[in-house]
């Protein structure tokens, strides 16, 4: 099996409902040093994902496959930015087998080996610790995702949907795991990815895909904020989390009345989101501001200290 190295591929692997194929092995890893395939039910190493257990019948609705994937990440790797593993089928090329031959304009998925012209959808999901039980995903009624928020729709290569190295494809990345729809948090040195089929509409027939793809990328011009959020200010510090705040709160009082203004940057009696927020209260006619400064150079700013950030290509500022 021919590999198609885009930047760093990793592993491409064979699902398949009976089938038993072999994997290849890791290709010049930066970051992530280790994938096995392994039983959810004795977790030993093996050489395929199947769904020989669970599925029993037709029209089942999404259930989640036999083995999942352990990921190692290495701490000590010297990738600075712009670092991920994606996700993804590349089922139409030369090379898949069976190579996906239907009318849809989205390959995504296993491929019916009878066929080739109908398949099965996929979906993925990552974990910071081993799960035992993972319950099958439910999707939303309008079908736009899950409704959990926490498994998501594994796209193909041909996918009219696919955008290389966006949120979507990523179970990890330089922000962490993908743990939710648009969240990432934990930069976990083992990660468990788990896998699930949509078996609705399958007949009694084998569907396998010999594409399922993870490719670790490396872009050091793709700025952290692209890659998931730019966090100005976060209520938590994140030293020591997937993405540190790039701007620390300083209170400026400028003076003018009796009362000083005070200020507490972890006030628990009221806040959005758990944990802390921002308190200020002004003392009658005093003046102040609050403000957000870049961190010197003990923070690895990457303009240097003073400078700031680049910014081009955000397009939202949010606030809670």
């Amino acid at each position: 099996m021919k590999i198609h190295k885009l930047k760093n591929i990793i592993y491409l692997i064979l699902l398949s409902v009976l089938s038993l194929f072999i994997i290849i092995l890791p290709v010049s890893a930066n970051v992530f040093d280790i994938i096995e395939i392994r039983n959810i039910s004795d977790d030993r190493k093996t050489n395929v994902i199947t769904w020989n257990t669970n599925v029993k019948t037709s029209s089942q609705g999404w259930i989640v496959a036999d083995q999942y994937l352990y990921i190692h990440y290495d701490k000590n790797h010297t990738i600075s930015t712009g670092w991920g593993l994606e996700i993804y089928t590349d089922n139409k090329t030369n090379t898949a087998n069976p190579m996906y031959i239907g009318p849809s304009d989205d390959p995504s998925g296993l491929i019916k080996t009878a066929t080739s012209n109908v398949v099965l959808p996929l979906a993925w999901r990552i974990f910071k610790e081993i799960q035992t039980n993972v319950p099958d995903p439910l999707e939303r009624a309008d079908h736009s995702g899950f409704q959990d928020y926490a498994w998501h729709f594994l796209q193909d290569k041909r996918s009219p949907s696919f955008l290389n190295e966006k949120d979507y494809l990523v179970p990890y990345d330089q922000g962490g795991i993908a743990w939710h729809e648009g969240s990432r948090q934990n930069k976990p040195t083992n990660a468990y990815v788990y896998i699930a089929a949509n078996f609705d509409y399958a007949a009694n027939f084998e569907y396998k895909t010999s594409m399922l793809k993870l490719v670790e990328f490396n872009n050091p011009t793709l700025p952290k904020f692209l890659m998931n959020y730019f966090y100005v200010y976060y209520n938590v510090w994140k030293d020591q989390e997937p993405v540190p705040n790039h701007f620390i709160p300083a209170y400026e009082d400028w003076g003018g009345g009796a009362i000083p203004t005070t200020i507490n940057f972890e006030y628990t009696a009221d806040y959005k989101s758990p944990g802390s927020c921002i308190n200020i209260t002004f003392g009658g006619t005093s003046k102040g501001a609050l403000v957000w400064y870049e961190p010197g150079s003990d923070y690895n700013c990457p303009s240097g200290p003073g400078v700031g950030y680049n910014l081009t290509g955000a397009t939202r500022l949010s606030f809670w």
